[in-house]
């Protein structure tokens, strides 16, 4: 009965054309589904959580644009991010996915306001929340995702200190991260990225900068398809059509370089 029901909701979901990451429940693997509200100062941030059988580590997924992925009470988003159609496929590599939603318009290109108070709050309590769930927690950004993750490591935040690494792909050009941030880093982009916010030698210019004693790695990736702008997720830029290399990219770097950080 209870496969049954996730059958259900399962086919529900992907009649309304939502692309929400319900995909694993057909799959070999499955994967508990959670909308979880993180407690704020602010007001909740919430956060949807997919849970793989004896998970190894946590991801914490922050997407392009404005942020906003209007998560309903049930999970369900019309957003067609790279994060979002690829999702279920962390659960295969053991590793607990998390898209993490903002309840408001963090803007885009350089006016964004990931740097901000309310932003770098949010972003650290979401790392907390996760943290005491015991398993190793990684931050990975897309596009201007990258520019939370920038913004954090820069901000000497200390639950920087609870992350056991990060990932930036598709980097917003001008960001960077101190040297002095020695945490694991990986840098995904798709060689055919025709984003001119976002070129392949921004990526690669974060993980340049790193210290020769950090753990590091720079990836690019090929294939797949672009329909209609070249800086939205149905792009090169945004892995349309290679999203199992993508993750498979991230999901191997993680696991090799999770570490237990009380």
């Amino acid at each position: 009965m209870f496969i049954s029901m996730r059958l259900a909701m399962t086919s529900r979901f992907l009649a309304n054309g939502l692309l929400s990451g319900l995909l694993c429940l057909l799959s070999a693997v499955v994967c508990a589904r959670d909308v979880i509200d993180i407690p704020s100062k602010y007001s909740p941030t919430r956060t949807l959580q997919f849970q793989a059988p004896d998970s190894k580590a946590t991801v914490l997924l922050f997407i392009g644009g404005d942020g906003q992925l209007k998560l309903t009470d049930d999970g369900q988003t019309e957003h067609r991010h790279t994060f979002v159609r690829s999702v279920e496929l962390w659960a295969s590599h053991g590793i607990n996915a998390v898209l993490v939603d903002s309840p408001f318009d963090l803007g885009n290109a350089r006016a964004h306001k990931r740097n901000s108070e309310e932003h770098l709050t949010r972003v650290s309590e979401v790392i907390s929340f996760y943290k005491k769930q015991g398993q190793p927690v990684w931050i990975f950004g897309h596009s201007m995702g990258t520019s939370t993750v920038a913004a954090l490591m820069t901000s000497g935040r200390p639950e920087i200190g609870y992350l056991s690494g990060y990932i930036v792909a598709g980097t917003l050009t001008g960001e960077s991260i101190p040297s002095s941030i020695t945490l694991p880093a990986l840098g995904i982009h798709h060689k055919r990225d025709g984003c001119v916010k976002t070129p392949a030698s921004a990526t690669e210019a974060i993980l340049n900068s790193r210290s020769e004693d950090t753990v590091k790695k720079v990836v690019l990736l090929d294939g797949g398809q672009e329909r209609g702008n070249p800086c939205f997720a149905q792009s090169y830029h945004g892995f349309l059509g290679i999203e199992n290399e993508f993750i498979d990219s991230a999901a191997k770097f993680i696991l090799q370089n999770s570490r237990s950080n009380k």
